[in-house]
């Protein structure tokens, strides 16, 4: 099983998109932190940016920076990517047995998961109902969150952090949900600007490659992922047959961090 909270360390490392290595301290705090060149100035000052990679206020020659103009559509993500791990990890009971998972969940809390969807459509609705209740209490001792996927009531039943919506219930839903976090399933841009519209704290965008959950999904890759994951409002999570060793190429195409189903446990 892989140490979730224990990337490899070359996923610790920022990208930094001038092929430049930055000065400034950016691996203490390594989620949390970009670094933002100040104009003519060599080295980085930490700033509250929701990129993994640096942002730069002018180009090597001094001249304007495309990157710039788009800090300020990042500023309002990078509120909210302060607050999310770079890891999201959805439950697999269903697979792995209620009693299994739960032990698993508690090594990969210990290894420093933050944020956890409970997604079991298989599971009845009181088997459901005991296995959130379950994976919210062994989340509270680690002070981890957990969001249930798609139904408000169950969420709220369990005092679960939240609620992630499904594609459809981005469709139909008018509000926001009254709950303090929550996530949006997005596979294109439409269902992104939908999240956007319900002020949804984060999305997961996928399937960016095979997965068994949805074999015959059309898959976006990772140029298309950036292509709409670019300048949204809100943090973007990649979806869809990755591994915790993908975090480093995730950033390096726009992603806050990724989605993990099988291979979180």
């Amino acid at each position: 099983m892989p140490a979730i909270g224990n990337f490899p360390a070359a996923s610790r490392s920022r990208v930094n998109p001038h092929n430049r290595r930055c000065t400034g301290n950016c691996t203490r705090n390594w989620v949390l932190r970009s670094c933002l060149r100040s104009r003519g100035s060599r080295a980085c000052t930490p700033t509250r940016t929701p990129r993994y990679g640096c942002i730069f206020s002018a180009s090597p020659d001094g001249t304007a920076n495309p990157t710039r103009a788009r800090a300020s559509a990042w500023r309002g993500a990078g509120r909210r990517a302060l607050r999310l791990p770079p890891l999201y990890a959805i439950t697999n009971a269903a697979e792995l047995g209620a009693g299994i998972f739960v032990q698993r969940l508690e090594t990969a809390l210990v290894a420093g998961l933050k944020l956890v969807q409970v997604r079991e459509k298989a599971l009845p609705a009181a088997d459901r109902g005991r296995f959130a209740r379950a994976v919210v209490a062994c989340c509270r001792e680690h002070g981890a969150r957990v969001l249930v996927n798609s139904d408000l009531s169950l969420a709220e039943r369990v005092a679960a952090d939240g609620v992630h919506l499904t594609s459809a219930q981005l469709r139909s839903l008018t509000r926001r949900p009254a709950c303090p976090l929550v996530g949006a399933s997005c596979h294109d841009a439409f269902e992104l600007e939908r999240a956007a519209a319900l002020d949804a704290d984060f999305a997961v965008l996928g399937p960016v490659q095979l997965t068994k959950t949805h074999p015959d999904a059309a898959l976006l890759g990772w140029e298309r992922f950036r292509a709409l994951a670019t300048g949204r409002p809100m943090p973007v999570y990649a979806l869809g047959g990755l591994r915790p060793t993908d975090l480093a190429r995730a950033g390096e195409y726009g992603a806050h961090g990724i989605a993990l189903q099988r291979a979180a446990w």
